[in-house]
């Protein structure tokens, strides 16, 4: 769900700007802190880099087979 947005909101590119977590969290509807603890599950798998008001992305939804499970295996962790 969370790398779902993150991808809508990159809109084709790789770097979402200008969106807090705070702000994630209301479009998607669940608390800041879940948004802030998989963000950072998603940095630690190399997934995504977070920077002031900036994500960077490097998951496109038509990686690689280890990729797309690298992703599913942070979303059940932390989802």
């Amino acid at each position: 769900m969370i790398a779902r947005m993150l991808l809508r909101l990159a809109n084709g590119g790789r770097m979402v700007e200008g969106v807090t977590q705070k702000e994630l969290a209301e479009k998607i509807g669940i608390y800041r802190g879940t948004i802030n603890a998989v963000l950072n599950e998603l940095k630690r798998a190399g997934l995504v880099e977070i920077h002031n008001k900036a994500i960077t992305t490097y998951y496109t939804g038509q990686g690689s087979a280890q990729r797309d499970e690298r992703v599913d295996q942070v979303m059940r962790v932390k989802v």
